[in-house]
């Protein structure tokens, strides 16, 4: 996507928007309007959360940084068992009633090992977003068109909360 790299954390429009106040005592239409923008676009912005603009900042440029390495890069980073770690394309399927058939997390990280190790790498990176090639490469996979990394609260692996789902040590880059 051509400019993404150049808009810093402050330029990003937020009109539109719903605005979701963490100060706000009224929890009842903070969470309404946080279910109204996730089911009708799923972007919304949370203002007086308590984080710096110099930490968000680098939270973006880090995400600039991951998503800008090579593919075979990021996939030694793949998503584990405790959902951290990268998540390429087509790796999930968020709206499975649209979606012609749901492969399963293992077989289609099976595919694109496949790919990766029969095919250039550079071939999976275009930043060609025609509808043609969009369509062309969904056909072949079922999964949604995006790719993501997950973390959360480190937790030790010696920790018993270690054994709950989504708990655990996150995936270094």
């Amino acid at each position: 996507m051509a400019g993404v790299d150049s808009i810093g954390f402050a330029q990003v429009p937020t009109t539109g928007l719903n605005h979701i106040d963490l100060s706000s005592s009224d929890i009842q239409r903070s969470a309404s309007l946080l279910k109204q923008a996730c089911s009708d676009s799923g972007f919304f912005y949370v203002i007086n959360h308590g984080l710096s603009p110099q930490l968000m900042e680098e939270v973006f440029d880090q995400s600039r940084r991951f998503f800008s390495l090579p593919l075979s890069q990021k996939m030694k980073l793949l998503r584990n068992e405790k959902n951290r770690g990268y998540s390429p394309l087509f790796d999930q399927v968020l709206d499975a009633a649209n979606q012609k058939k749901v492969v399963s997390y293992d077989s289609s990280i099976r595919l694109l090992k496949s790919l990766l190790l029969k095919a250039d790498v550079n071939k999976y990176q275009s930043t060609d977003t025609s509808e043609e090639r969009l369509s062309s490469t969904h056909s072949r996979f079922t999964g949604d068109y995006r790719e993501g990394y997950f973390l959360g609260v480190e937790v030790a692996e010696e920790d018993p909360d270690a054994q709950r789902p989504h708990f655990g040590p996150n995936v270094a880059f």
